[in-house]
């Protein structure tokens, strides 16, 4: 995983240790491992006294994640380069019909402009592999999309009056 994290308005170093299956688990500590090597071994690596993320590519069916979610504190959704949008249906699976409560986050080749919509979309958390969009979210560049009409996960929503497709993130 990458070394810092932007959570919660302010970048963090990472606390998630990536292992391989071979490895052993180190104990306490929070670990992430591939969603194949995840599902290969599931009851080893939710028995252990880890917490645990899963590592999702763009290609993996974050559903097949469901029976395990209540084990998870973290997926982390891959976004190898920013044309690549599986990322955000991914992310929207796993909030809004799965019912995840852990952390989602979105790693890898994201853009700045996407930032706002992956967060509509229920990820809470980025670690960028470009230091220019890391930069950008420390400084709040890009970010301020005041009206959507893409649906979202947020209750704290409602129609523009007269627009009823336009949607207005309101007061919580």
């Amino acid at each position: 995983m990458a070394s810092t994290v932007f959570k919660n308005g302010q970048v963090t170093e990472e606390e998630w240790v990536t292992v391989s299956p071979d490895e052993p688990l180190p104990a306490g500590k929070a670990i992430v491992v591939s969603f194949t090597d995840f599902l290969a071994d599931a009851k080893r690596f939710l028995e252990s006294s880890s917490k645990i993320g899963v590592a999702l590519a763009p290609a993996d069916d974050a559903k097949e994640l469901e029976p395990y979610l209540n084990g998870l504190s973290l997926v982390a959704v891959d976004f190898p380069q920013f044309t690549d949008g599986r990322g955000f249906s991914s992310a929207r699976v796993l909030r809004e019909q799965l019912g995840f409560e852990g952390e989602i986050r979105a790693t890898g080749a994201f853009i700045l402009d996407q930032v706002s919509m992956l967060k509509r979309c229920g990820v809470d958390s980025f670690a960028p592999s470009n230091e220019v969009v890391l930069r950008g979210l420390l400084e709040g560049s890009g970010m301020e999309v005041t009206l959507y009409s893409q649906p979202s996960i947020s209750p704290s929503e409602q129609a523009v009056k007269g627009r009823p497709w336009l949607r207005r993130e309101t007061a919580a």
